[in-house]
C-alpha cells in the first residue's frame, strides 16, 4: 500500500507530466507556442546602475552590463484591437559565463503593489506594468522581479510593428524593479533596447524560467508546473520553431 508521504512526492510529478502534455498539445494545434504565439524580438543592453542591483543575484551586481534579447508579446495571441495578457522575456545572453543565459519572464499585471500578482489584460505595452507574478528565492529571501516600461508621451505601442520602431527610435526602455512580498517596487536595473534581430532568429528562441543561475532560484511548487508548462509548449512546436 501506498503511504500518504509517498503519494504526497508523486503528486508534483504527476501533475507536471499532464501540464507537459496539455501545454504541447496546445502548441500542436495552434503551430506556434501554445501561449505569446507571435512577438517581436529585440536587441538591447542590460544596465545596473552604481546605486541599484539586488543583492545575493549575480546578474545584477552595481555596475554591470550585460547584452539582451527581449521578446515583446501578447499572451493569447488576440487582434491587437482587443485587450490580452501582454508579456515581456528578458534573455541576459551569456549571463555566467557561454551558453549560460538567464531568462527573466513577465506578464501584464495590475499596477498596484499589493495586486502585482494578479494578471491585467492590456492593449498597450508601453502602458503596462509587468511582474514575474512568482517570486524568486534571492539571497534568503523571496522577491518579487518587474519590469516597467519608459516611453515618450504621445507614442503607442500596441502592434509589433510600433514596438519595433520605437526600439529603432529608441523610445523604448524598461526598468527592471524588485518588491518583497506585498511591499513597493524598487528600481534594481534599466534596459535600453536598440532593433530587431531577424525574425526566424528571435521566433528559434526557447526561454524558460528555469534558465537561470547566479542567486536567482524560482520558488515555489508552481514554478516547477510553470516550467513543465514550457517544456510541452517547446515540444509542441513545428519544425524550426522554438
Amino acid at each position: 500500500m501506498t503511504s500518504p508521504a509517498r503519494v504526497r512526492s508523486l503528486l508534483p510529478t504527476s501533475v507536471e507530466t499532464v501540464t507537459t502534455e496539455v501545454f504541447r498539445r496546445a502548441a500542436q494545434l495552434r503551430r506556434a507556442r501554445a501561449f505569446h504565439p507571435r512577438g517581436v524580438v529585440l536587441e538591447g543592453t542590460l544596465r545596473v546602475p552604481d546605486d541599484g542591483g539586488l543583492e545575493g543575484a549575480e546578474l545584477f551586481q552595481p555596475g554591470r552590463e550585460t547584452p539582451v534579447l527581449v521578446r515583446i508579446s501578447r499572451g493569447a495571441g488576440l487582434p491587437t484591437n482587443l485587450p490580452d495578457i501582454l508579456g515581456v522575456a528578458v534573455r541576459a545572453v551569456d549571463a555566467y559565463g557561454p551558453g549560460a543565459a538567464q531568462d527573466l519572464l513577465f506578464a501584464s499585471v495590475a499596477p498596484v503593489p499589493i495586486l502585482n500578482r494578479l494578471l491585467l489584460p492590456a492593449r498597450d505595452h508601453g502602458r503596462a506594468t509587468y511582474s514575474s507574478v512568482l517570486s524568486y528565492e534571492v539571497g534568503g529571501r523571496r522577491v518579487l522581479l518587474g519590469a516597467l516600461p519608459r516611453v515618450p508621451a504621445g507614442v503607442d505601442l500596441v502592434s509589433g510593428d510600433e514596438v519595433v520602431r520605437a526600439a529603432r527610435a529608441g523610445d523604448l526602455s524598461f526598468d527592471l524593479v524588485a518588491a518583497v512580498t506585498f511591499g513597493p517596487w524598487r528600481p534594481i536595473a534599466h534596459v535600453d533596447l536598440s532593433g530587431p534581430v531577424p525574425a526566424g532568429e528571435g521566433e528559434r528562441l526557447r526561454f524558460g524560467p528555469w534558465h537561470t543561475g547566479g542567486g536567482l532560484r524560482p520558488a515555489g511548487l508552481l514554478n516547477r508546473f510553470r516550467d513543465a508548462a514550457y517544456k510541452g509548449s517547446w515540444d509542441g512546436r513545428t519544425p524550426g520553431g522554438s
